[in-house]
C-alpha cells in the first residue's frame, strides 16, 4: 500500500515538473545546426484571391504537405564545372480548392525542388543552383536557375541567438528589412515579424531543437492578387551524417572561353564543325558592302560592331549585326540572311543608354566579345541544332534569383513562366512550344570585364559564359 502511495506522489511530482517546464520560456532561441540526413516535414496552407478584369474575384485555397531531405551531392554549375553541394530536396503535394467553380478535380499540384548550396564538409555556402519541377495534370514544367552563390532570405534567422523583445534590421539583395521578436504563448515559440513595405507581411517562428523555423507565414497584396502561405512543422527526424553550419565558401568558377577584339572588325571564325547556316564572316562581308552601313560609319567615326545575334527559322537563317559607339543613343542594325537577299536596316536602343544609372561617358568599355565558337558550344549544351521537338527551352543572362525552400523572396507572385508568343522576344534560344514557336536565336554583346553597367536584358553577353535560366515545358 505504501509503495502505491509513493508511486502516486512521484508521478504527481513528475507531472508537475513537466507542466512547469512547458510553461518556462527559454532565455535564448536558436535553430540547430544541420546534419546530412535531416528530414523535416511541414504542413502547408495557401490562399489566393485574384481580381478578374470583368469584375469579381477568383478565390483559391490549398492544403498539403512538404518534406525536406538534406543530402550531399555533386552538380555542375552554370559554367559547366563540378562542385560539392548540399541538396535541400523538397517534395510537396497540394490539393487546391477553387471556390469560384467549387471544384478540386484535376487541380492537384506536385512539386519537386532541389536547392543546391556550396559545401565543404563543414559549412554550407550560398545557393549555386535551384531546380524546380512542377507536376501538373496536363504538363510538366522544369525550371533551372544557376547563380553566383546567393544566400537564402531566412539565413539571417538561422543559427543565431534571439530573445523576446529584440529588434533590428538587415539588408538582403540591396533592400533593408526591419524585424521585431516577441514570445508567442499560443505556439510556444519566438515569433519574429519582418517588414519591408506595406504590401508584404512575413513572420517566422523559432523553437529550439530544430534546424529550420518551426513555422513560416507570409502574404503579399499588390491590389490585383492577394497571396497567403503558411508552413507549420509537423515532424522532424535528425540525420546521422555530418553536422554542418552556414558560412562563406570561396567560389571562383568560370568557363574557359576565348575573347576577340571587335573594334577593328576582326571577326572570328565560327569554328570547325559549326552548325550555323551562315558564317559570320560572310555576313560581315555583306554588311560592309551595304551603302547604308558605309554611310553610318562615315557619319560616326569610331563606330564599330558592338553586338551580333544569330537567328534561324525553318526556311532561313542569318545574323543581326549591331553597329554603334558609346555616345550614340541607338545602334544601327543590319539583318543579314543566308538567302542572299538585301540586308534589312533598322535601329535599336544602345545598351549603353538603356538604364538611367549608366554613366554616359564610359571610358573603360572593353572591346572584347566571346568567340562565336564558344557561344555556339554553350548553347549546344542545351539544344541540338539539327533536331526539333515540341518542348520549350529558353536561356537568359539576366540575374534571376534561385528558388529557395520557402519561396519567401521570390514568392508565389513572381512570374517565372515566359509569355508564349510568335517571336523570340530577345531570348538566347527558343525551340518550338506545341508548334507555336518555331524560331530561335542566340547572341552575344560587347562586354566589360568589370561591368559599369547592368547586363543587357535577354541577351547572352559573354560576360562570364554562364547559362543562368532554363525553362522547359513538356
Amino acid at each position: 500500500m505504501n509503495k502505491i502511495v509513493i508511486c502516486i506522489i512521484v508521478l504527481a511530482l513528475i507531472g508537475g515538473c513537466i507542466k512547469k517546464e512547458e510553461g518556462k520560456i527559454p532565455s535564448v532561441f536558436r535553430t540547430d545546426s544541420f546534419r546530412i540526413g535531416d528530414e523535416i516535414t511541414y504542413e502547408l496552407w495557401g490562399k489566393m484571391i485574384v481580381r478578374k478584369d470583368e469584375g469579381g474575384f477568383l478565390i483559391y485555397s490549398s492544403r498539403g504537405e512538404a518534406t525536406i531531405k538534406i543530402k550531399d551531392a555533386v552538380i555542375k554549375d552554370g559554367f559547366d564545372n563540378e562542385f560539392n553541394v548540399v541538396d535541400f530536396y523538397m517534395v510537396s503535394s497540394e490539393t487546391p480548392y477553387n471556390y469560384t467553380k467549387k471544384e478540386t478535380k484535376g487541380l492537384d499540384i506536385d512539386l519537386e525542388k532541389h536547392v543546391y548550396r556550396l559545401y565543404d564538409g563543414k559549412m554550407a555556402g550560398g545557393i549555386l543552383k535551384s531546380v524546380t519541377i512542377h507536376h501538373a495534370i496536363n504538363r510538366e514544367r522544369h525550371i533551372e536557375i544557376n547563380s553566383m552563390p546567393t544566400n537564402d532570405f531566412i539565413d539571417f534567422f538561422l543559427q543565431k541567438d534571439f530573445k523576446p523583445d529584440m529588434n533590428g534590421s538587415f539588408y538582403y539583395e540591396r533592400m533593408e528589412f526591419s524585424w521585431e521578436a516577441t514570445y508567442d504563448k499560443k505556439v510556444h515559440a519566438l515569433r519574429i515579424n519582418i517588414s519591408a513595405n506595406a504590401s508584404i507581411s512575413l513572420s517566422i517562428w523559432i523553437r529550439n531543437g530544430y534546424p529550420l523555423p518551426y513555422r513560416i507565414s507570409f502574404s503579399s497584396d499588390d491590389g490585383i492578387r492577394y497571396n497567403e502561405y503558411t508552413y507549420v512543422l509537423k515532424k522532424f527526424k535528425k540525420g546521422g551524417g555530418n553536422e554542418f553550419h552556414l558560412g562563406d565558401i570561396n567560389y571562383t568558377s568560370k568557363r574557359d572561353i576565348e575573347f576577340y577584339n571587335w573594334k577593328d572588325f576582326g571577326v572570328p571564325e565560327q569554328g570547325e564543325g559549326s552548325k550555323l547556316k551562315l558564317d559570320i564572316k560572310v555576313a560581315m562581308a555583306q554588311a560592309l558592302s551595304y551603302p547604308g552601313l558605309k554611310q553610318f560609319l562615315k557619319s560616326h567615326p569610331g563606330a564599330y560592331m558592338v553586338y551580333a545575334e544569330y537567328w534561324q527559322s525553318k526556311k532561313e537563317a542569318g545574323w543581326l549585326l549591331h553597329f554603334g559607339k558609346k555616345n550614340l543613343r541607338e545602334d544601327y542594325v543590319l539583318n543579314i540572311s543566308n538567302t542572299g537577299r538585301t540586308p534589312i536596316p533598322s535601329t535599336d536602343l544602345s545598351p549603353y543608354l538603356a538604364y538611367k544609372e549608366i554613366p554616359k561617358d564610359i571610358e573603360d568599355v572593353n572591346d572584347k566579345m566571346i568567340s562565336v565558337a564558344d557561344a555556339e558550344k554553350i548553347f549546344e549544351e542545351r539544344i541540338d541544332f539539327e533536331k526539333t521537338n515540341f518542348s520549350f527551352q529558353i536561356s537568359f543572362v539576366e540575374n534571376y534569383y534561385p528558388d529557395t525552400l520557402f519561396d519567401i523572396w521570390e514568392g508565389n507572385s513572381k512570374e517565372k513562366e515566359i509569355t508564349i508568343g510568335n517571336a523570340p522576344r530577345g531570348a538566347c534560344l527558343i525551340r518550338g512550344l506545341s508548334k507555336m514557336v518555331k524560331d530561335y536565336s542566340f547572341g552575344y554583346r560587347l562586354i566589360v570585364l568589370s561591368p559599369p553597367f547592368i547586363p543587357f536584358e535577354g541577351k547572352i553577353n559573354g560576360e562570364n559564359g554562364m547559362v543562368t535560366y532554363v525553362y522547359e515545358e513538356y
